[in-house]
């Protein structure tokens, strides 16, 4: 993975934000955890699992336990191929987002909102 990662160029800012969101998307499907890819943690198609509630048996929260392990796997699979994908100061604008979903929604809403304006002209 980390070969194909240096290959991705980092991400300047609006400038190659179209390029380095296809290459991430790209590289994060072909990211695999039990069955399911690191893309779907970024689109919202892999979440975790809900909450056991409090009287669950061991046998539920041990399910839970287990799909939130898988879970995490995925998310910091995303989060370290987008991270080690941004320039420094790109990287400081989203480090204080815990999960890979939150950090590519910032994302989203700095760079996507800049390409519509560009289109609109």
């Amino acid at each position: 993975m980390e070969h194909a990662i240096s290959r991705i160029e980092k991400l300047e800012g609006a400038s190659n934000w179209s390029q380095w969101r296809f290459q991430i998307c790209n590289m994060l499907r072909t990211q695999v955890h039990d069955g399911r890819n690191a893309l779907g943690v970024i689109n919202g198609t892999v979440v975790p699992p809900d909450s056991p509630p409090a009287d669950a048996g061991q046998d539920v929260i041990a399910a839970y336990n287990d799909g939130m392990a898988k879970f995490d796997k995925l998310d910091a699979i995303a989060v370290t191929i987008m991270t080690t994908s941004m320039k420094k100061e790109i990287c400081s604008m989203v480090m204080m987002h815990k999960s890979a979903k939150e950090i590519w929604d910032k994302l989203l809403s700095i760079y996507e909102q800049k390409s519509g304006q560009r289109l609109a002209f």
